[in-house]
């Protein structure tokens, strides 16, 4: 993949939708695709350094905001509208206190902190959007080793 080109996971989550990967089909499930957890197993997904990113700050902005948008699109195009979208500590930047209280103001340092709050505006606006269809919660990992 190339560095400057958004990881798509329309065809993966179509696949889902339709039972692939999950060794059942739609139509002979009891269990139909109801939420979608948005994490990055590998680092072909989203690119995920706080340092890389801000030496090449446009790749990260592209890649990690246009792939939760596609992703979106798709589970929206599939009445999956249910999210839990993987998100960071590095959304808070250098945080005032430790422990980080959840309500600390969002002040990203790096390009994909900036990309993580992006994102989560973006799922959330989408919520408030169509408030009786969306489901979506954010969740911020500290120092999470993959």
């Amino acid at each position: 993949m190339r560095p400057n080109q958004p990881y798509s996971n329309q065809s993966r989550v179509r696949k889902i939708r339709k039972g692939r990967n999950l060794g059942c089909h739609p139509r002979r499930s009891r269990y139909p695709v109801l939420l979608f957890c948005h994490n990055r197993p590998t680092s072909r997904q989203a690119y995920k350094s706080v340092g890389e990113s801000t030496e090449i700050p446009l790749t990260y902005y592209f890649n990690n905001v246009s792939a939760t948008i596609s992703l979106l699109q798709t589970m929206s195009e599939f009445n999956c509208v249910r999210f839990v979208y993987s998100s960071s500590a590095t959304v808070y930047g250098t945080p005032p206190t430790i422990p980080i209280p959840e309500q600390t103001r969002l002040k990203a340092d790096s390009p994909y902190g900036k990309s993580k709050i992006m994102s989560e505006t973006i799922v959330s606006d989408l919520c408030q959007a169509e408030p009786g269809r969306w489901r979506a919660i954010s969740l911020r990992y500290f120092k999470c080793v993959i």
